[in-house]
C-alpha cells in the first residue's frame, strides 16, 4: 500500500513541478492534473487500503480539526470585517448566527452522533465528503460576503449560496453510515431538513433583491436545522 501512495505522490509532484517551469496557460492544466491525481487515484487502491487497519477516531479528529480551522478562516477572512465600529450592523449579527449554526450542525454529527470506535471502515467516505465540506464552507463565505456588496447579481448570489448550503448539509448527512446505532438519521428527520431548506431557498429566490431578508432567512434556516439536529439527540 505504501508503494501505491508513493507512486501517487510521485505523479502528483511531477505534474506540479512541470507546471512551475512552463507558461501559466499550460501550467495551470498540469497543476490541476496533479491535484486531481492526488484526489482520484486513491479510490483505485481501496482494496489495498481495506487490508490495513486505521484508527477511525484519530481520522475523525484530524478531519474535525481541519474543519475548525476552516471555520476560523471563515470568521477571520469573511465576517470579522463586519464587526468593526464603522461596519457593525444587524447584518453582522446575522453573519455570526449563520456561522454559529453551521458549526452547531457539524458538531452534532461529528462530536455526538458518529461512532468513533469503528474498526470496519477505511474512512475513505469520510475523507472525500470532507473535501465537499471544505469547498462548501469556502463558497458560503464568498456568497455571504458578496451579499453585502453593491451591484452584484442577486439571483446568482442566492443560487450560489444555497448550492453551497445544500452541499454542506448533504455531505454531513451522508456520514450517517458512521453513526452510532441509536443515532441513525430517520427519514422523518431528513424530510424535515429538506423541507426547511426548500422553503428557505424558495423565499430567498423570490426576495433575492433584498439581501438583508435573504440573510435573515438563511440565519433562521441554519439555526432551525441545527436545533432540529440537537433535538433529535434529546428524544
Amino acid at each position: 500500500m505504501i508503494q501505491n501512495y508513493l507512486l501517487i505522490l510521485g505523479i502528483r509532484f511531477g505534474l506540479v513541478a512541470v507546471s512551475l517551469f512552463i507558461s501559466l496557460t499550460f501550467g495551470l492544466y498540469f497543476y490541476l492534473a496533479g491535484f486531481l491525481t492526488g484526489l482520484i487515484l486513491p479510490i483505485f487502491f481501496r482494496k489495498d487500503t481495506s487490508r490495513v487497519p486505521i484508527s477511525f477516531a484519530h481520522l475523525v479528529e484530524r478531519m474535525t480539526l481541519l474543519v475548525i480551522i476552516t471555520f476560523g478562516e471563515m470568521i477571520m477572512g469573511g465576517i470579522a470585517k463586519y464587526f468593526t465600529m464603522s461596519r457593525f450592523s444587524f447584518q453582522s449579527i446575522l453573519f455570526f448566527l449563520i456561522v454559529l449554526s453551521l458549526f452547531w450542525f457539524y458538531y452534532e454529527e461529528f462530536y455526538v452522533d458518529i461512532d468513533h470506535d469503528n474498526p470496519h471502515t477505511t474512512g475513505m467516505r469520510l475523507i472525500y465528503l470532507h473535501y465537499v465540506i471544505f469547498l462548501s464552507l469556502t463558497m458560503i463565505t464568498a456568497a455571504l460576503s458578496f451579499l453585502t456588496e453593491e451591484g452584484v447579481n442577486s439571483l446568482f448570489m442566492v443560487l450560489f449560496l444555497f448550492i453551497a448550503l445544500g452541499l454542506y448539509y448533504f455531505s454531513i448527512v451522508l456520514h450517517n453510515t458512521y453513526n452510532k446505532a441509536t443515532r441513525h438519521l430517520s427519514d422523518r428527520f431528513l424530510l424535515r431538513v429538506l423541507t426547511a431548506y426548500g422553503i428557505a431557498f424558495a423565499l430567498s429566490l423570490v426576495f433575492a433583491a433584498n439581501h438583508l431578508f435573504v440573510m435573515l432567512i438563511t440565519a433562521l434556516m441554519t439555526g432551525f436545522l441545527a436545533y432540529l439536529f440537537y433535538q433529535m439527540g434529546e428524544t
